[in-house]
């Protein structure tokens, strides 16, 4: 192998594509990243080559040894290799899209908690205002109860001179 070259093919492949994952492994890493809607039924190597022209406008730039397109990726039958950065750059864009996720759940949950702390306190003003009122008009009530009750006592101690007057004056008359 060594006389064919074939090691030193390897060793030259592992440093142009140093990253390798599976087709599955990338599309269940990346897919969060993707604009597109994929019909479940494709197949994952399509979905994956469709995620990456997505993700990587093909780089023009000319290598030395052949004047071909330098791919920031390469294909396999069942692997794709990345080259060296270009891993990184989808982590970015991922690490991105989950932080935007988490803003939105985060604020869909204080907008929750918000309104839920408002119907809490709508409530208990609710419930302060009715206890208030029932005070206020048990505390009027008996106010004008007592008043009753005193005004009935004094008609009472009026009525009750006057028959005691009119029972001196009978007597003495």
């Amino acid at each position: 192998l060594g006389s064919a070259g074939l090691v030193t093919a390897v060793n030259i492949s592992r440093q142009v594509y140093s990253h390798q994952m599976s087709y599955n492994s990338v599309w269940r890493r990346y897919k969060c990243i993707t604009k597109l809607d994929f019909d479940e039924n494709i197949d994952v190597k399509k979905q994956v080559r469709l995620l990456l022209e997505e993700q990587f406008e093909v780089e023009t730039t000319v290598t030395k040894t052949a004047k071909r397109k330098a791919e920031p990726y390469a294909l396999g039958t069942t692997k794709v290799f990345f080259r060296p950065g270009k891993l990184e750059i989808l982590e970015n864009i991922r690490k991105k899209e989950k932080q935007k996720l988490a803003f939105k759940i985060k604020h869909r949950v204080k907008g929750y908690i918000q309104v839920r702390r408002n119907q809490i306190i709508r409530t208990g003003t609710i419930k302060f205002q009715a206890l208030w009122r029932c005070y206020s008009q048990y505390t009027k009530y008996h106010r004008k109860k007592e008043a009753a009750i005193q005004l009935q006592c004094w008609a009472r101690c009026v009525s009750a001179r006057r028959k005691l007057q009119l029972l001196k004056e009978e007597k003495a008359a």
